[in-house]
């Protein structure tokens, strides 16, 4: 037998599968996370210190940066507020309009 497979194509998958309400909340939360650890490792970076630094200065494991840069943990706003205090910046927070979210009024 010579079956061909057919390709699947990655961006009509994603497209589906974040259709999903559940899906989409689980993507903005991830990009958040993303979005928040790529900023924290630019400023460090900006800065040149390393983790070990910033978390000395902020009296924390420097596991703790190593996981908010990698994403792999949630950084709480007052994290992130001793994060911009041990390397001098200021923190700030905004909010813009969401495109996949529903439109609320209440």
């Amino acid at each position: 037998m010579n079956r061909k497979k057919e390709l699947i194509d990655f961006d009509d998958v994603a497209e589906r599968a974040l259709r999903n309400p559940e899906v989409m909340a689980g993507y903005v939360r991830a990009r958040a996370m993303r979005l928040a650890a790529d900023a924290v490792r630019k400023v460090r970076q900006t800065k040149k210190l390393s983790q070990a630094e910033v978390a000395h200065a902020m009296g924390k494991p420097q596991s703790l940066v190593a996981r908010i840069e990698g994403a792999r943990t949630n950084a709480t706003v007052e994290t992130l507020y001793e994060i911009a205090e041990a390397t001098g910046t200021e923190l700030v927070i905004s909010f813009k309009k969401s495109k996949t979210s529903d439109k609320r009024k209440d």
